[in-house]
């Protein structure tokens, strides 16, 4: 692991840095010359059940209520753990999928990671990120819980990939869509970050060839990681990937 909060860098062994890209920062977008169609929207229900159960489903999200909050009855029940509905009043609540957003920031050839400090996953590794706020851009949000966590933000963001997540919170599985944004170039300082206590434990400039892969809070991450690490390597700008991609 590189640096951290409480280590001198200069007691670090240096890395083999990972190429930055001299590319044009807009994101290309590819979309196939056919467009959508009904075999293709079939498909795409498949590759998201496959996706779906690979995260764990939300099946434990059915127990999650037993009352109707509306009036009360117990006759309450869910649908593929996507919708609850209620008989007696005609109450119904969906279980939508939540936005959340995170940032890759590049400085010094690393990247920088944080370490969880609350569950779930507490103790693992992460990007700065979380949840959007009701009414809020998915890239303002990106900035704002890296500065929430970390006590700094970069001053420009390019859209990466999206990637879908189960997020475990107090038994309840949310399945999410998160947003992953990426910055180059940054010139930041270990002691330019203010950690929020409440949040991480430590924040570390880490090189490509040593993130630890197999500690790392989130699959959506993962995929984020190497799907820009990829990009990085082949020094071309990012673009869609596969649905399956970088699984």
């Amino acid at each position: 692991m590189e640096k951290t909060k409480q280590q001198s860098e200069a007691s670090q062994t240096p890395r083999e840095p990972f190429a930055i890209m001299a590319s044009s920062e807009l994101p290309i977008i590819d979309i196939d010359n056919n467009g959508c169609s009904d075999e293709y929207i079939r498909s795409l229900e498949e590759k998201t059940a496959h996706a779906l159960e690979r995260l764990g489903g939300i099946g434990a999200a059915a127990s999650a209520f037993h009352f109707c909050p509306s009036c009360g009855s117990p006759k309450l029940y869910s649908v593929r753990s996507r919708m609850w509905k209620c008989p007696t009043c005609g109450f119904e609540y969906f279980h939508n999928v939540a936005t959340a957003a995170g940032v890759i920031i590049e400085a010094k050839n690393k990247i920088i990671m944080i370490r969880r400090h609350k569950d779930p996953m507490r103790g693992r590794f992460a990007l700065p990120g979380g949840f959007t706020e009701p009414g809020e851009r998915a890239e303002d949000a990106a900035l704002r819980e890296c500065y929430e966590e970390i006590g700094w933000s970069p001053t420009h963001i390019n859209f990466l990939a999206t990637f879908p997540n189960v997020y475990q919170y107090q038994g309840i599985p949310y399945a999410t869509c998160d947003v992953y944004f990426y910055s180059r170039g940054n010139i930041v300082e270990i002691d330019d970050f203010h950690l929020d206590p409440e949040e991480s434990d430590s924040v570390q400039f880490v090189a490509a060839n040593a993130i630890p892969w197999a500690n790392i809070a989130f699959e959506s991450t993962i995929r984020a990681l190497r799907y820009f690490i990829l990009h990085e390597s082949i020094g071309t700008p990012p673009r869609l990937p596969e649905f399956g991609a970088i699984e």
